[in-house]
């Protein structure tokens, strides 16, 4: 599971989203040993977490080919 940095939380997230363009890379951390999770020009979902220090808040993030978030649950 990746570690996602810049929002305060998933509502943030979504708002942000439904605002302007958010670019996957820019904010999720690979913490893989198997080697990277995010696979640029393909569309799909991944599990984040929101706070890795307390490891609390989750988020499905959707991401499209271009690499931007389309959505969040």
């Amino acid at each position: 599971m990746m570690h996602f940095h810049g929002f305060k939380s998933k509502a943030a997230l979504k708002a942000a989203v439904k605002e302007r363009p958010i670019r996957f890379e820019n904010h999720a951390e690979e913490t893989s040993f198997f080697g990277p999770e995010y696979k640029p020009g393909v569309a799909r979902s991944y599990g984040v977490c929101m706070d890795p220090q307390k490891r609390t808040r989750f988020a499905n993030i959707h991401v499209d080919a271009a690499g931007i978030i389309t959505k969040v649950e």
